[in-house]
């Protein structure tokens, strides 16, 4: 095989399918949020790649890695022309709304992964995330509950339920979780520094009611 010729070709094709992508969207006169959730939630143009996803994949990554958000989106987005239900693209679809601040369709990307392959610790600790950095605590919590009946000792589980409840401003529970944080990892610095914090919101707190 012609490595260089593949190359070219893959260029040709990715670029293809890009300006196929921008024509989308420059046909919409929707915000940059509103065109993300129709990515989500219609189903485009099915598309031969015509190539291995994997090579795309690797591309979206590196952009990812590099900050460049739009062009991994842009590459996830052709994956998902041509396999819209493709787990790994649309978790690194909201893993870059994230990076810019769609948490909303960061939200729907993550649902919808749970939707395609089934509940997973991995899938419901994303979608807790979101929840926790779009302050709809009660709602992560729930989902924090259900993890925690299979991964009680879980880490970054009870990290997301001590700023849950720290946005609740429910401290107890918040230093509780920490505790359990520090039972399992003594040395866990931010587990620590985030435990002195909350008490002392928890001391001011209960200066300001008396």
């Amino acid at each position: 095989m012609n490595i260089n010729y593949t190359k070219v070709t893959m260029t040709k094709l990715i670029l293809k399918h890009f300006i196929i992508l921008l024509l989308f969207l420059f046909a919409s006169s929707t915000s940059f949020s509103s065109i993300c959730h129709e990515v989500l939630n219609k189903d485009l143009p099915r598309a031969d790649l015509g190539f291995s996803p994997r090579l795309v994949m690797s591309s979206a990554v590196n952009a990812f890695n590099e900050g460049n958000h739009l062009a991994s989106i842009g590459f996830l987005s052709i994956i998902l022309r041509a396999n819209p239900k493709d787990a790994k693209a649309l978790t690194m679809f909201g893993k870059n709304m994230l990076f810019l601040g769609h948490l909303e369709i960061a939200l729907k990307a993550y649902k919808k992964v749970v939707a395609v392959e089934g509940v997973s610790l991995f899938g419901l600790t994303d979608i807790a995330h979101t929840l926790v950095q779009l302050k709809k605590y009660d709602e992560a919590l729930d989902i924090i509950e259900e993890v925690q009946k299979t991964k009680p000792n879980d880490i970054v589980i009870l990290q997301l339920e001590s700023r849950a409840f720290e946005g609740l401003k429910q401290y107890d529970d918040a230093l509780s979780a920490l505790d359990d944080i520090l039972a399992i990892k003594p040395e866990d610095r931010r587990a620590r520094d985030s435990y002195n914090r909350v008490l002392d919101l928890k001391m001011r707190a209960e200066r300001t009611s008396n």
